[in-house]
C-alpha cells in the first residue's frame, strides 16, 4: 500500500509538472500575443494620427483656397465694373465726338 501511495504521488507530481509546463507555454503565448497586439495598436495609432494630420492640412488648404477664390471673384467683379464704366465712358465720348462732327 505504501508503494502504491508513493507511485500515486509520483504520478500526480508528474501530471502537475506537465500541467505547469502547459500553462507556462500558454502564458508565454498569451504574452507574445499581447505584445504583438500592443505593437499593432501603436502602429494603428500612428497611422490614425498621420491621417488626422493630413485631414487637418487638407481642410486648412481647402479653406485657404476658398478664401483665395472669394478674393479673385471680388477682383473679377471689380474688373468687370471698371470695364463696363470704361466702355460706357468710351461710348459717351464717341457720341459726343459724333455730335460735334455732325
Amino acid at each position: 500500500m505504501e508503494g502504491s501511495n508513493t507511485q500515486d504521488t509520483s504520478k500526480n507530481a508528474k501530471r502537475l509538472e506537465v500541467r505547469i509546463e502547459e500553462l507556462s507555454g500558454q502564458l508565454d503565448a498569451e504574452i507574445r500575443e499581447k505584445n504583438e497586439t500592443s505593437r499593432l495598436h501603436r502602429i494603428a495609432e500612428r497611422a490614425a494620427k498621420n491621417l488626422q494630420t493630413q485631414v487637418t492640412d487638407f481642410e486648412r488648404s481647402r479653406t485657404k483656397q476658398a478664401e483665395e477664390i472669394t478674393k479673385l471673384e471680388e477682383k473679377l467683379s471689380k474688373g468687370k465694373k471698371s470695364l463696363e464704366e470704361l466702355v460706357r465712358a468710351s461710348f459717351l465720348y464717341l457720341v459726343s465726338i459724333v455730335s460735334i462732327l455732325t
